[in-house]
Parts: structure tokens; C-alpha cells; sequence
């Protein structure tokens, strides 16, 4: 498969993931998003220079918790305004590395 359609196939799964779950917490969702990551880590480690997309992986996962975040209430919540890669690696979620 080339690059392009992997990282659109993983971008599917994990909006299929976080995509309108309101009623499950950070954490449970953290969880299985890890799950998705670690696969995804392992079967690109022997595949050349996977620099590039795990960056563009990271940015999408944090934007979809931003707006999952968003969803929880009407009002607009500031948990994840600033830091929120910080504040998601402090719940769990385990980022792919984007150096060697």
C-alpha cells in the first residue's frame, strides 16, 4: 500500500474511534486510541523514514480530542485550549515518536 492510503486508512479508524463518544471518558478513549498507535508504530518501524506522518498522525489525534473535548458541553471549554498535547500525554496518550 502506498503511504498516502495508509495514512488515510488510519485517520478513518481513529476518527471511527473518538468520533461522537461523549458518554465514554478521557480515559477509555485514550486507551483504545493507544492500541491503534502501538499497531501502527510497530508496522512502520522497518518501513523507511515514517517522520513525516507520525507528525501529521500526532497533530490529527490531538485535533480530534480537541473537538471531541468540544462536544461535551455547550460551553466552551478551556481544558484542552493550551497545552493540550501536554495534558493529553499527562492522561495517557502515548504520541509516535517523530525522531530517531
Amino acid at each position: 500500500m502506498r503511504r498516502k492510503t495508509l495514512f488515510i486508512e488510519i485517520k478513518n479508524k481513529l476518527r471511527d474511534i473518538v468520533k461522537h463518544r461523549t458518554s465514554n471518558t478521557l480515559g477509555v478513549l485514550i486507551n483504545k486510541v493507544n492500541q491503534v498507535l502501538r499497531g501502527w508504530k510497530h508496522y512502520f518501524a522497518g518501513i523507511g523514514y515514517p517522520r513525516g506522518v507520525f507528525f501529521r498522525i500526532n497533530g490529527f489525534v490531538v485535533n480530534r480530542f480537541y473537538r471531541w473535548h468540544g462536544r461535551l458541553s455547550q460551553r466552551r471549554s478551556k481544558y484542552l485550549s493550551r497545552g493540550a498535547y501536554e495534558k493529553l500525554r499527562q492522561a495517557g496518550l502515548e504520541y509516535l515518536p517523530t525522531t530517531r
